[in-house]
C-alpha cells in the first residue's frame, strides 16, 4: 500500500509544484460557480468574451484552420456571445460548450444557434478522447489548485484529435504586478502572491493561480502539448477600460490588464 501511495504522490508532482493552504472541494466548488452565475448573475468576476476584440482574436484564430467540424468550449460559463459568434462564423461545425449543471441551465435558457449543444461536465475528466478538432480555453484554467489546473489540461489533451488544437486565454500574474508596481498603490499589490504565482480576486474572494509565462509554458510541456504560439493581449479596449476601472479601480487608461493568448497542438 505504501509503495502504491508512494507512486501515485510522485505521478502527482510537477516540476514547480503550487502549494495552497486551502483548496475547494469539488462540491464547494460547483456550489460556488453556481451560485456566482444564478446568484449574483456573473457579476461579481472580471469577464472576457463580453468584449468584441477578445471573440474576434478567437475567431481569426479559427479561420487558419481548414478542418474545424468540432469544437469544445470547456468551462463556458453562462454566457453566449462567443459561441454564437463561432457558430455564425462556422454554420457547419458542431459547438459543445460545458460547465457545472447550474451555469449550463442558465445558458441554455439563452438564445443559441442550433449548431451549440450544452453538456454538463467536470473539467478534469471531460470524458472524450481523440474526438475534438478545436478545444476552447477563456480564463477557465485558473483554480487555485494547480493539480485541477493540470488535469483540466490532461483532459482537453484527451479530447483533441491528434493534431487537434488547444486555443485561448489565460490570465498572467505579471500583468498584476505590472500594474501594481506603476500604479504606485496598495490596490492590486496586496492582493498578489508572487510565491503561489496567486491573485486574490477581492469580489469574488477567492484566490486563483495566474500563470507565469514561464509556469505556463512548462505546464504545457508536461500534459505534451506541442506550444505554436504564447503573446501578450492587452485589455485596453473602451469595453476593458471601463470594465477594469469598475472591477480592479483602474484609473489610469495606461494601465490594461494584459493576459497570455495561447495557441497549442495535440
Amino acid at each position: 500500500m505504501f509503495i502504491l501511495l508512494l507512486k501515485k504522490e510522485l505521478i502527482l508532482k510537477s516540476k514547480w509544484e503550487i502549494k495552497q493552504e486551502i483548496i475547494l472541494l469539488d462540491s464547494d466548488r460547483k456550489k460556488y460557480w453556481e451560485h456566482t452565475h444564478a446568484v449574483e448573475n456573473y457579476e461579481t468576476v472580471w469577464s472576457l468574451t463580453d468584449d468584441i476584440e477578445v471573440r474576434e482574436k478567437i475567431i481569426d484564430a479559427l479561420s487558419s484552420y481548414e478542418d474545424i467540424s468540432k469544437i469544445l468550449i470547456p468551462g463556458c460559463g453562462s454566457k453566449v456571445l462567443l459561441q454564437n459568434e463561432i457558430a455564425d462564423r462556422f454554420p457547419k461545425s458542431l459547438i459543445v460548450c460545458s460547465d457545472y449543471q447550474g451555469v449550463i441551465d442558465i445558458a441554455k435558457k439563452k438564445e443559441s444557434r442550433e449548431n451549440i449543444g450544452y453538456m454538463a461536465l467536470d473539467s478534469t475528466n471531460l470524458g472524450f478522447e481523440n474526438e475534438w478538432d478545436v478545444v476552447i480555453i477563456v480564463n477557465s484554467i485558473l483554480s487555485e489548485s494547480h493539480i485541477e489546473n493540470r488535469d483540466i489540461l490532461k483532459s482537453c489533451y484527451r479530447a483533441l484529435k491528434q493534431d487537434g488544437v488547444l486555443l485561448g486565454f489565460f490570465p498572467t500574474i505579471f500583468a498584476s504586478v505590472d500594474i501594481a508596481y506603476l500604479e504606485s498603490e496598495e490596490n492590486m499589490s496586496l492582493s498578489i502572491d508572487l510565491t503561489k504565482s496567486s491573485f486574490y480576486e477581492k469580489k469574488q474572494k477567492i484566490w486563483q493561480i495566474f500563470y507565469t509565462p514561464l509556469r505556463l509554458r512548462y505546464l504545457l510541456k508536461e500534459v505534451n502539448f506541442i506550444r505554436d504560439k504564447m503573446e501578450i493581449f492587452f485589455c485596453d479596449s473602451e469595453y476593458f477600460t471601463a470594465h477594469s476601472k469598475e472591477y480592479y479601480g483602474i484609473e489610469d487608461v495606461d494601465l490594461p490588464v494584459y493576459e497570455l493568448f495561447v495557441i497549442a497542438y495535440k
